[in-house]
């Protein structure tokens, strides 16, 4: 730090201009070395003119800053932060000792802090006390090397006479150097030498030219007093950071301890590689430099500085960001992955462990996306993945986190629980998000989620506990029907384990022949017989015993079983018709059903040609049912799939008409044969007015599309006469019989075939 300006004011006197001189004479005649030269003349000039300081700020050949050769009048300590270039580009660089040395003349300023030539040094000479200025140059050969700079306390202070006296003085410590320089070695040995100096200072400049890197020094005080490479015209770049020490540039570092672990490395001459720092440029864009560096020491052994490289390494540095990046973040989305949720939750669970702090765990899984998925192409499971992901992350609060964990698998960290109720909400708000419409591949589709919620430390206080849990309530979500969420509890953990064993003999019935296919019959309403017969699948496990078809259907949807299961009901069922009209029964409609999952196999209509011609099943007596959802969620895809089994001359039924929200004008696009209407629009025939309408509606509309129309879950002689008198084809039904075995089948048809 500077010290106040009384510190360093010295008493002026009134010695004549020859006592000066001679003072001058008296100090060169003792010099033993160039330094005491130069420290014996600063202190006579200094003492025998009267003045406020006397220094000589020496030139190194190709330096681009001055060095303080000698002082007197004012310390080393004060001069720390005065800097002069010979580069008149920098402000630095157009001073008085700048020009003096470029132009070999003398240059005087008399009212020192108004001069706009020095305005870089006006706050340290208000300080110092500096009132008036002179800077002479001194010259070895004819040429500037060096410049004595005096400074006065007094405005003013150099008048003509005065500033001839000391150009004088000047002229003698020239001489006195290029006397003892011409001693220590002949005039051409130091101009070979000045020539091999240049020499090298081009062949390093060539190196610079050739290079990306940026070679620098700094000084004793760490500020920066060269910069060169390819990009010397830069001056900018070179304006920012010289005469200045790294830390106080715009430059940031990436270091643990940040810019004092790099000053105590300084500080202890360490050297150092590869320190990365960086910046900001213009549009905020990074730029970021790898820098090297070692001290520098002099003859002694006292260090003088520092020298080093700096190379750019932005892309490098953003490459690595990236990788770090993917690494933990899901490359759909760009929400957190499963390891960098993971993180998340253990650091959550610490702060739970240590604050009696609660937080809840949301596992959200899309309801049918598969089926979107597969029936309108991965492009569509992509962008619905990707809006998905959008809403929740509006719909979250700012301290909550949201992570994919693959597929169509989403979990939710809601941090600071203070209810049951107040997780409630979120998840309730995060159903309603998910279920807005969006349109994908232009078509609108309304997607719902199933959320399971595991809260802590109730429902578990570790990571994998609260993820199962969470888990176990979605699956409960989800076989409850969907759109829907579930809080943990012991009685879904029971549940899911029923389910895991469920689905664990499911993946064993066919081979374990546990599965049998049932068979109910249809009655023609007009003359009462038996004209085709429905599919149906039963399961009988050793262990739990026959297992409701509702309860492992949908088992068998999700895991994709019911592709297989599938192909093995329709072989059977049309072996089994066969069958029974090589036993002479008069030939029948063989109704199947084909699921979601099965409609979407890519291989089904081989499958179906297959079966065909392994069992001997004429095409027209097969009938294939599928559901309205089914057909109205990707119409495009359907008309194709469903013209292609046209053409092989299988039927098509829609079945459950009624439930799937569609109209027959929507229907009468496909290639349909039959229109079964559900059994909730009849089970409430002939008393209901509202079922009585829809049911004539239905019946009307069907016929004038030329459908075969099927009620089914007739149970009522009321019911039948009711479809009979609205000229209804068929039923099926309780009244007539239920599914049967086909050994039952087999003697129902002997029956009405009259054969004993």
């Amino acid at each position: 730090m500077l010290r106040e300006p009384d510190i360093y004011r010295q008493q002026e006197s009134a010695e004549p201009a020859g006592g000066l001189l001679e003072a001058v004479d008296a100090a060169i005649a003792g010099a033993t070395s160039l330094q005491h030269l130069c420290d014996t003349v600063c202190e006579a000039i200094y003492q025998a003119g009267g003045l406020l300081a006397s220094t000589l700020l020496a030139f190194p050949p190709m330096a681009t800053w001055g060095v303080f050769q000698a002082t007197s009048g004012v310390s080393a300590a004060a001069l720390a932060d005065v800097r002069v270039s010979t580069d008149e580009s920098h402000a630095e660089g157009r001073g008085l000792a700048a020009l003096a040395f470029r132009s070999g003349t003398t240059c005087v300023s008399n009212n020192y802090c108004e001069d706009a030539r020095t305005q870089p040094w006006h706050e340290i000479a208000w300080k110092i006390g500096i009132k008036a200025c002179a800077a002479l140059p001194i010259k070895v050969d004819g040429k500037a090397c060096a410049v004595l700079v005096v400074c006065s306390s007094q405005p003013h202070a150099f008048a003509s006479a005065d500033i001839g006296v000391l150009e004088r003085a000047a002229q003698k410590l020239s001489g006195a150097l290029s006397r003892l320089d011409a001693d220590s070695e002949t005039v051409a040995a130091r101009r070979d030498i000045e020539q091999e100096l240049h020499e090298s200072e081009m062949r390093f400049r060539a190196l610079t030219d050739l290079s990306s890197d940026w070679y620098w020094e700094q000084d004793a005080q760490f500020r920066y007093t060269r910069m060169e490479s390819r990009h010397q015209n830069d001056d900018s770049t070179q304006a920012s950071f010289l005469g200045k020490r790294p830390w106080e540039s715009d430059l940031e570092i990436q270091a643990e301890g940040g810019w004092a672990e790099h000053q105590a490395a300084l500080a202890a001459e360490e050297s150092f590689r590869d320190v990365v720092m960086y910046r900001l440029l213009a549009g905020q864009k990074p730029y970021y430099i790898s820098v090297s560096g070692a001290p520098i020491f002099d003859a002694s052994g006292a260090m003088v500085g520092y020298r080093g490289v700096s190379r750019e390494i932005t892309e490098q540095r953003i490459a690595e960001q990236r990788i770090r990046h993917l690494a933990t973040h899901d490359s759909l989305t760009d929400l957190p992955n499963r390891e960098m949720f993971s993180q998340l939750l253990q650091s959550t669970l610490v702060l739970g462990q240590r604050c009696n702090y609660k937080f809840a765990l949301l596992f959200l899984d899309l309801d049918r996306f598969k089926f979107i998925n597969d029936s309108l192409g991965h492009g569509a499971g992509d962008k619905l993945l990707l809006e998905t992901a959008l809403r929740l992350k509006r719909a979250m609060r700012d301290n909550d986190e949201i992570a994919r964990l693959g597929g169509d698998e989403f979990v939710v960290l809601v941090r600071e629980v203070e209810s049951i109720e107040q997780v409630r909400a979120i998840a309730a708000g995060l159903l309603d998000t998910v279920g807005q419409s969006l349109m994908l591949e232009g078509q609108e589709c309304n997607v719902t989620a199933s959320i399971g919620i595991a809260m802590y430390p109730a429902h578990g206080e570790d990571e994998q506990t609260l993820m199962k849990h969470a888990d176990m309530a979605m699956y409960q979500a989800k076989s409850g029907g969907k759109n829907d969420f579930r809080f943990y509890s012991g009685e879904i953990e029971s549940r899911f384990h029923e389910r895991l064993l469920l689905e664990s003999n499911l993946r064993h019935a066919l081979a374990n022949k546990e599965m049998e296919v049932y068979y109910q019959p249809k009655m023609s309403l007009s003359d009462g017989r038996i004209n085709g017969m429905e599919a149906l699948l039963r399961w009988d496990n050793p262990v739990l015993g026959s297992i409701d078809p509702v309860e492992f259907i949908p088992i068998a949807e999700e895991t994709g079983l019911i592709v297989s299961i599938g192909k093995w009901v329709l072989h059977t069922a049309c072996a089994q018709n066969v069958e029974w009209q090589r036993r002479g029964f008069a030939p029948l409609r063989m109704a199947v059903n084909l699921s979601v999952r099965q409609f979407g196999d890519e291989h089904l209509l081989r499958d179906i040609a297959a079966v065909l011609a392994e069992t001997g099943m004429q095409p027209g007596l097969l009938e294939l049912e599928i559901t309205e959802g089914t057909v109205i969620n990707d119409p495009d895809r359907v008309l194709i799939l469903l013209t292609a089994i046209k053409k092989m001359g299988v039927r098509l039924a829609i079945d459950d008409f009624g439930t799937g929200y569609s109209s027959l004008g929507q229907l009468r696009n496909f290639p349909l044969d039959t229109l079964k209407v559900d059994r909730s629009f009849i089970a409430d025939l002939p008393d209901s007015e509202g079922a009585r309408a829809i049911a004539e509606a239905t019946i009307a509309m069907g016929k004038a599309m030329k459908l075969t129309v099927v009620a089914e879950g007739v149970e009522t002689v009321a019911q039948a006469d009711f479809l009979r008198l609205h000229h209804c084809d068929d039923m099926q039904g309780y009244l007539f019989s239920k599914a049967l075995a086909a050994e039952d089948v087999t003697a129902l048809l002997q029956r009405h075939a009259g054969i004993p």
